[in-house]
């Protein structure tokens, strides 16, 4: 994917075997990122991370990770860890506290 413009430059199909546990990057997806009260003060969101990697059976892939973002305020960060986790599916790696997503005003600083 060109991350800026979002437009799919390469896809790959994995054969997931419905009885087994496997490793899948699983898409986040924003709502209400609009609403959201660090926007409204003319921020902007910054998602460090567009693809959130879980372990789950082949028979339970969620299509994406779906996160509110209305309570994110000026300089809220969202860490690994405050992602929700789909029944079935748990995140991989111990890096629990990297940020993903980060409300901003500042350009220089993301």
């Amino acid at each position: 994917m060109i991350s800026t413009s979002l437009q799919i430059e390469s896809f790959f199909f994995h054969f997931l075997p419905r009885d087994r546990l496997c490793k899948v990057r699983v898409p986040l997806r924003l709502i209400n990122d609009d609403v959201a009260p660090g926007v409204k003060k003319g921020g902007w969101i910054s998602m460090k991370q567009r693809l959130i990697p879980y372990q789950c059976r082949g028979d339970s892939v969620p299509p994406y990770i779906e996160f509110d973002a209305k309570n994110l305020n000026l300089e809220d960060k969202i860490l690994k860890r405050h992602l929700p986790i789909p029944a079935g599916t748990r995140l991989l790696g111990n890096d629990y506290d990297s940020v993903i997503l980060h409300c901003t005003t500042d350009v220089g600083k993301d």
